[in-house]
Order: C-alpha cells, then sequence, then structure tokens
C-alpha cells in the first residue's frame, strides 16, 4: 500500500463527479457495513448533496482521486445538522485528515 502524505491532501466541497469515488471509500473503510446504504450508490450520494440533505466534503489527493469523505446530515424537523458519513482510506490515514474534513464542515 502507497501511504498519500497528508499534506498532499486538498479538503473541498463535494462534487457531482466525486461520487463514484465516495462510494469506493465508503467500501474500502466499512465493505457493506456502514448504516444505510445511500453511501454506496453514486447518483443518491449526488441527489443528497443536490437536494441539501447532506452537504459532503471530501479529502482529494495529487491524482484528482478521492480518499476521504464527511458530511453533515439535515434531517426534516431536526433542529441542528448531524455530523456523520466520515472516513479515510486507509492509505490516507494519520496525519489529520479526518480532523481536516470535520473541520471544513464547520466551516460551511
Amino acid at each position: 500500500m502507497v501511504r498519500i502524505p497528508p499534506d498532499q491532501l486538498t479538503v473541498r466541497r463535494f462534487r457531482p463527479e466525486d461520487a463514484g469515488e465516495v462510494a469506493q471509500c465508503a467500501y474500502r473503510c466499512y465493505d457493506y457495513s456502514y448504516m444505510g446504504e445511500a453511501l454506496y450508490v453514486p447518483e443518491r450520494v449526488i441527489e443528497m448533496n443536490r437536494t441539501g440533505e447532506m452537504v459532503s466534503v471530501v479529502a482529494e489527493g495529487p491524482d484528482g482521486k478521492v480518499y476521504g469523505h464527511a458530511a453533515l446530515l439535515f434531517a426534516p424537523g431536526a433542529p441542528s445538522p448531524e455530523s456523520g458519513c466520515a472516513f479515510v482510506v486507509p492509505e490516507a490515514r494519520g496525519g489529520g485528515t479526518f480532523v481536516r474534513l470535520k473541520r471544513q464542515l464547520l466551516e460551511l
């Protein structure tokens, strides 16, 4: 496994073209054990971000691939969003990538 240095990752807002890689990252981190199936369906990730049900950020490597994801989830009637759907693939873990994803959500 080739490690991705954390300082080479850019944390940014999700774009629709990221959805397939977000689904792959979810699978690599959780297999199919993550609660809810939306993260495994690229079209659903796109739709949730389009409608505002979910607001996502990703960690992108210098190769343009997605190595991590985190989101705010907005449930109808909830007083505040839930922070979740957060994961970083093994080769990009360490060095604060997870924290950077969460901080980016706070800045939205």
